[in-house]
């Protein structure tokens, strides 16, 4: 992904929400990919957590079946073999053995089935 900075001028001396501005700078700054500013005014952006998506303004939750690292932009579906049973996960754990995980969420083997831990 390529990212482009976006300067807006000040206005009223406050940057609007996803905008940030250094000490006595006449110029707000769009924050990076991966980072944020929910309020007015921020001097800075705040690093997307792990276990969310964040736009320049807003940080979301990620669903059950979803995961994602620090400064990330958006929620992956966990790959086969793994499933995330909790929503705001970081990492996906592999799937139990008994079991078959796809589209990030784990289920039983259907009846007279077996598979080993780890699989789809």
């Amino acid at each position: 992904k390529q990212w482009y900075q976006r300067r807006v001028a000040i206005t009223a001396g406050i940057c609007d929400a996803g905008l940030y501005s250094g000490a006595k700078s006449t110029t707000c700054y769009q924050c990076e990919v991966g980072t944020f500013a929910e309020n007015s005014s921020s001097s800075s952006c705040t690093d997307c957590p792990a276990g969310y998506s964040c736009s320049s303004t807003t940080k979301t939750i990620c669903d059950v079946g979803f995961y994602s690292e620090s400064k990330s932009s958006d929620c992956r579906v966990c790959p086969d073999g793994s499933y995330s049973a909790d929503q705001g996960s970081s990492v996906c754990e592999s799937c139990e053995a008994g079991s078959k995980c796809e589209n990030g969420t784990m289920s039983a083997c259907d009846t007279g089935y077996y598979s080993p831990e780890g699989s789809s």
